[in-house]
């Protein structure tokens, strides 16, 4: 029986800015989906699914685990098992999942995990013996040490899930219609708005999608939003902006950094306002992602006061957000939403892997994670 020495920290945000100056080495990056099959305060009995991302390639190994003990140090007994086992031992319940990115700084190694379901990153350091855990002095840059705190502890995170809705991993066809019954309803403003836009567009040919906040009501994932967020295709600028103005009063919008938007301004009128989007880059520290938005990134089309709406891939907007500074709610919510529901689209984020499109490769890495890991929910 192995002996597991640890000390477990709150962590603010991710220290992206030191894996970027090369202070940290990333040495790994999994997804775990953990699963307790006993517990008491003192032992527990638990089953992992980890998939590792490296060089490209991802790999799945399946873990049983028995711990014992409280505090920095724990007995530990640990072996693989078979798939077929591991999915027999958590059918009916739902898994605790969460994204470990291994670093290495000066010697040090620290394991930063990012929770599925929960606003929570927490930072682990392992030790050999008692002796060098209760002398460590954490770095300025570690939140609140939490590893005794018992609100913290991850089978008390995964115990609270099981209070949730009962979870059953969906077929694919399923997933869809229950996605399409539980597309959020349309303000009468907003009803009206996007009927008109929709004649509008329609009429001229103009390529343009419902996105934003507005595509995330679509999925009850945000309350109702202050106004509609629409994207239009790049080469349709002009005329969309020259309709558009027929419709309302236009107002510049200042586009900062890391935005470097083609267009973007709000057009004003008596039922919402609208923002508008042509020729949307973000700037991130790797280069400039440039988001390509036509004909084949509408998602789908709602039909409203007689009008097919079209809106966004919600794949897109993750990414999108994943790269706009203050909104890691919105990746929170997309997060809990597939953790639920299944990815629909997984072959969008596929698209974002590809070598010539732009991302932080951190963001690639976190991408191919969480194909794999939801992409199942909808297979069959």
């Amino acid at each position: 029986m192995g002996l597991e020495i640890e000390r477990k920290y709150l962590l603010e945000k991710f220290p992206q800015d030191r894996i970027s100056q090369g202070q940290f080495k990333v040495l790994a990056r999994q997804s775990f989906e953990q699963t307790y099959l006993a517990l008491t305060d003192y032992q527990e009995l638990r089953v992992r699914k980890i998939v590792e991302e490296k060089e490209g390639q991802c790999t799945k190994s399946f873990v049983h685990t028995f711990k014992e003990g409280q505090g920095i140090a724990r007995k530990e007994i640990e072996y693989e098992i078979s798939e077929e086992l591991y999915d027999q031992l958590i059918e009916g319940k739902k898994p605790l999942k969460k994204v470990r990115t291994t670093v290495v700084e000066e010697g040090m190694v620290y394991e930063i995990d990012e929770y599925s379901g929960f606003d929570m990153m927490t930072i682990e350091v392992e030790f050999k013996t008692e002796e060098e855990a209760k002398s460590f002095s954490a770095p300025e840059w570690f939140g609140e040490e939490v590893g005794s705190e018992k609100e913290y502890r991850n089978k008390t995170l995964w115990a609270s899930l099981q209070k949730e809705d009962h979870y059953i991993a969906l077929k694919k066809t399923d997933i869809l219609n229950e996605v399409q019954k539980s597309r959020g309803v349309d303000s009468p403003a907003f009803s009206n708005v996007l009927a008109q836009l929709a004649h509008t567009f329609s009429t001229s040919g103009v390529v343009w999608g419902v996105g934003g906040s507005t595509l995330l009501a679509q999925y009850n994932l945000v309350k109702q939003p202050r106004d509609l967020d629409i994207i239009v295709q790049q080469e349709d600028t002009a005329q969309a902006e020259l309709l558009l103005t027929r419709e309302g009063e236009r107002r510049a919008l200042e586009s900062r950094a890391p935005f470097l938007t083609n267009r973007f301004y709000q057009i004003v009128m008596k039922q919402a306002e609208i923002d508008v989007m042509c020729g949307l880059r973000i700037e991130h520290d790797e280069g400039i992602f440039d988001y390509t938005f036509n004909q084949s990134t509408i998602a789908y089309h709602k039909e409203i006061q007689g009008q097919l709406v079209p809106y966004s891939y919600l794949e897109d907007w993750y990414v999108l957000y994943s790269l706009m500074p203050g909104k890691e709610q919105r990746v929170h919510v997309i997060e809990m939403y597939w953790a639920k529901h299944g990815m629909e689209h997984p072959d969008r984020i596929q698209a974002f892997l590809n070598e010539e499109v732009n991302l932080p490769q951190r963001l690639k890495e976190k991408l191919l994670v969480l194909k794999e890991q939801y992409k199942s929910y909808t297979e069959n």
